[in-house]
């Protein structure tokens, strides 16, 4: 069944709202690595702190659409470049992938705002399918990280 813009909301919630999970994960696992002695219940409320901050940012998101767009675009190019990257130019420096993800995300987040309609579908099946696949690899194991 296709919903269309009937989950619109919910979908400018939740998209920005992993993604800010993800970055913010990401900077977790830099921080705990970088500091070993941090308590265990420290890192329990490190972790909360952080799903309570993406919420936050999922609800901004929905409430302030241009922000959630602008967000959704920009993360349609990140996962582009990402799966451009990782299929033709994963011998090149890993800065190339730091730039042209961040290239390609301003480029998307400004289209988002004109092609509204296709950059909601597409995030959303590249964002979907990438965790769907993502999800089964850890489950199976043996795939490249």
């Amino acid at each position: 069944m296709f919903l269309g813009l009937k989950v619109f909301k919910f979908t400018m919630f939740i998209i920005p709202a992993i993604l800010s999970f993800l970055v913010l994960l990401w900077f977790l696992a830099l921080i705990l690595n970088s500091y070993p002695s941090i308590s265990t219940g420290a890192k329990w409320g490190i972790f909360g702190g952080w799903i309570s901050g993406a919420i936050i940012v999922g609800i901004i998101c929905s409430v302030l659409r241009k922000i959630g767009l602008a967000l959704i675009g920009g993360a349609l190019g990140a996962f582009w470049f990402l799966l451009i990257y990782n299929s033709f130019l994963f011998a090149t420096p890993p800065y190339i992938l730091y730039i042209g993800m961040g290239a390609w995300s301003i480029v998307t987040a400004i289209l988002a705002f004109t092609l509204f309609h296709q950059i909601i579908i597409l995030t959303t099946a590249i964002i979907g399918s990438y965790l769907w696949v993502r999800g089964w690899s850890v489950f199976i194991g043996g795939f490249p990280n």
